[in-house]
């Protein structure tokens, strides 16, 4: 059940929005088509689109010339509020954007012992040696510590920054978001700890106009730069960065429905270019296993195709050290996906096989499923499944989220997901019957729910390690199957970057006047997307935005002290 290429965003950003509302998991980012032809020449001869720097634009061609201090690539979290910090220390500056609005998505902003987590006694779980730690094992050493330790040490100055904003111009007060669960901050497992790292800007996941929090977010921090003066040019897209030779990046060349415009910038061309979850020639090089999900959710569709990532390569740029970090999450879109995220009821491929601890962090049970065969798995429980969930979990809270595990909610939507019929979710008297509804293998499925009953009755996994408490049988019929989900959120791969965000090359000298925030920004993250710190990548976007315009605008290197 692989999906196609040409098909990478059947799952809707409606499809989403239906999913938050029905308690599905919902990670911090937000809807893409992947664009890029997998059969371009690349397939044949290994020569991608980056790997050939097209023809410099020629003055002749250039309508017009903006000069600046700070020119930024896009304006997401990342660029605006790199465009109001630098506006706030008296740059000129501008913005330039493919699309005709600020870009904003998701829920949270991922930060570090500022004031409002400390008076809420939320700080008691952040200890920043023991993060540092976790989000190095994560991606096994592959990061720079060091530029880690800008979000680590300096986010807190950053969001109260924010904050004081939100606050006496909106009215509007931050608040530990439900993303991290209290139950899971002092889970036994330290991988699956959510630590209270996420504060957002309103309640719910959505505002009352039906946006995602952070949009609302984003567009008061656009408007407050424009504010500031900070200039923003949409529907104009950068095409090329303007280097002469091994000189300082100078500039930007972006195409507009005029013709093509040159941006100087005295201090610094910063990109803000988001990540490349949305360029199947890019995850077909780098990612292959992003294009085995079943829906991108990222917005606007097709806008993250790792534009700034080909201007770096193109002027000489390296990519980062380590792999790309993919943010796929159980998000219910295919379907409900229901108790996926939980570790009682046993998951199932097609074989009828279990395959993992389904007691896993939420990326590890998306990809988990994406390394089955055909990309296929369900999770199975039985109809006396209320009773169950709550002798193995009395508190009845989910540990994503909060939400209730079982209620009259719970109900409904079984019913209503079998009246879906879209083979997502599916009601049998017997396994085996349940097996064929799923393309399972009917022997396997059996003698796995045989196995994991007894498993359950011995009071120790021993096939998986899971602990036994959370442990429940499946032998009351009828017999349920639920979609293991798999959804992109974004995929994160970026430029080769220092510890003070300066953009480099393969041999890791820095390219003068070149920076990169956001997730176009390389080696903060490699090989998965840290859920134990949910809101990281915002908080990242929000922390190096603020910070790194003034080091520069000051003649200094951005650094994790203040």
């Amino acid at each position: 059940m692989e999906l196609s290429r040409r098909s990478f965003i059947q799952g809707a950003f409606a499809s989403g929005v239906a999913a938050v509302a029905a308690g599905g998991v919902v990670g911090c980012g937000s809807s893409s088509t992947p664009s890029g032809d997998p059969t371009s020449s690349a397939a044949t001869t290994g020569v991608h689109s980056w790997d050939v720097k097209p023809d410099s634009i020629l003055d002749a061609e250039i309508v017009e010339t903006v000069e600046a201090d700070v020119v930024i690539v896009g304006s997401g979290f990342a660029g605006v509020c790199a465009a109001q910090s630098a506006a706030e220390e008296g740059a000129t500056v501008v913005v330039i954007e493919r699309t005709d609005q600020p870009q904003g998505r998701g829920l949270d902003i991922g930060t570090v012992g500022n004031k409002y987590q400390k008076a809420a006694g939320l700080d008691r779980y952040l200890d920043k040696q023991s993060l540092s730690e976790i989000l190095a094992a994560w991606s096994c050493n592959k990061t720079n510590r060091s530029l880690v330790r800008v979000w680590l040490n300096r986010s807190a100055e950053a969001f109260e920054h924010l904050a004081a904003f939100m606050e006496s111009e909106h009215g509007i007060a931050p608040v530990a978001s439900v993303t991290a669960s209290t139950s899971n901050y002092t889970a036994s497992d330290i991988n699956l700890r959510e630590l209270p790292t996420p504060m957002k800007f309103g309640e719910g996941w959505f505002d009352a106009d039906g946006n995602w929090i952070m949009v609302g977010v984003v567009n008061k921090v656009a408007q407050w730069a424009k504010d500031l003066g900070a200039e923003f040019r949409f529907n104009t897209t950068a095409e090329q960065l303007i280097r002469e030779g091994e000189g300082p990046v100078t500039g930007v060349v972006a195409s507009t429905s005029a013709g093509y415009v040159k941006f100087t910038a005295k201090k610094a061309v910063i990109l803000a270019t988001g990540d490349i979850g949305g360029n199947v020639e890019m995850l077909e090089a780098w990612a292959p296993l992003a294009l085995r999900v079943d829906a991108n959710v990222y917005t606007p569709a097709g806008m993250n195709t790792g534009d700034g990532l080909k201007m770096g390569l193109w002027i000489g740029a390296g990519l980062q050290k380590g792999f790309p970090a993919a943010m796929i999450h159980p998000l219910a879109v295919k379907g409900a996906g229901l108790f996926a995220t939980e570790s009682f009821f046993p998951s199932v491929n097609t074989n009828g096989e279990r395959f993992y601890n389904e007691r896993a962090n939420v990326p590890g049970i998306s990809n988990a499923r994406l390394c089955q065969p055909g990309s296929s798995a369900w999770t199975i429980f039985d109809g006396d499944y209320q009773n169950k969930t709550l002798q193995v979990r009395p508190d009845n809270i989910s540990i994503v989220g909060g939400q209730p595990l079982v209620s009259e909610r719970t109900t409904a939507t079984v019913e209503e997901e079998l009246a879906k019929d879209n083979g997502t979710f599916f009601r049998a008297d017997t396994l085996e019957e349940l097996a064929g509804l799923i393309g399972a293998d009917p022997a396997g499925l059996t003698a796995s729910i045989d196995r994991y009953n007894e498993l359950c009755k011995l009071g120790v996994d021993e096939d998986f390690y899971k602990p036994g408490a959370l442990m429940t049988t499946v032998d009351t019929p009828p017999y349920y199957a639920s979609w293991l989900n798999a959804t992109a959120l974004t995929i994160i791969y970026g430029l080769n970057c220092d510890a003070h965000s300066r953009v480099c090359d393969s041999s890791d000298q820095p390219i003068e006047n070149l920076y990169a925030i956001g997730n176009v920004q390389g080696n903060f993250f490699a090989d998965d997307y840290p859920f134990i710190a949910p809101g990281i990548s915002h908080g990242r976007s929000l922390t190096f935005g603020h910070l790194l315009p003034k080091a520069i605008l000051r003649g200094e290197l951005l650094t994790d002290r203040a």
